[in-house]
This record gives structure tokens, C-alpha cells and sequence, in this order.
């Protein structure tokens, strides 16, 4: 079976703005078409980020090419394992 990973678009208030539902063992997420999941901001590289769910269930987020990374409760971050 397909696994199938539900991103949220989060408003900078927190709120969600919009679901994606993405079916294989990873995503892409950037402002490029050929990404999974697509956000039209200019703070967001063409191929930013890249999400993996092993099989144990747990995330791993990184940073893809020169996207700058992305932030967990304000750290910075390359990648790192998300619950």
C-alpha cells in the first residue's frame, strides 16, 4: 500500500491555510512546478525542501539545494527528524 503524507500550509498567524495529500515515500516542497507541494512566496526556493517518511513512521525534513534551510521553533536547521 501506497503511503500517503498530508502536508499543512500554515498562515504566519498559525492557521491553515491549505491540505495537500502527497502518496509515495517522499515530497517536495517549493515554489518550482515540478514540486509536490507548491508555495508561491518568494521567501520559498524553487526546490526547497524534501520530506521522507521511513519506516518507522518518523519524518525527515532537509533542505534542498540553496534554499537557506527552514526553522524549527526558531533554530535553523539543514535537516532534522519531525514528529
Amino acid at each position: 500500500m501506497a503511503r500517503v503524507i498530508w502536508v499543512e500550509i500554515l498562515s504566519r498567524g498559525g492557521h491553515v491555510v491549505a491540505r495537500h495529500r502527497c502518496t509515495g515515500p517522499s515530497l517536495r516542497i517549493g515554489r518550482s512546478y515540478q514540486s509536490d507541494v507548491i508555495i508561491d512566496d518568494p521567501a520559498v526556493a524553487p526546490d526547497h525542501l524534501r520530506v521522507m517518511q521511513g519506516e518507522d513512521g518518523a519524518f525527515l525534513v532537509e533542505a534542498v539545494s540553496e534554499s537557506g534551510g527552514f526553522a524549527i521553533d526558531g533554530e535553523r536547521r539543514e535537516r532534522s527528524l519531525v514528529d
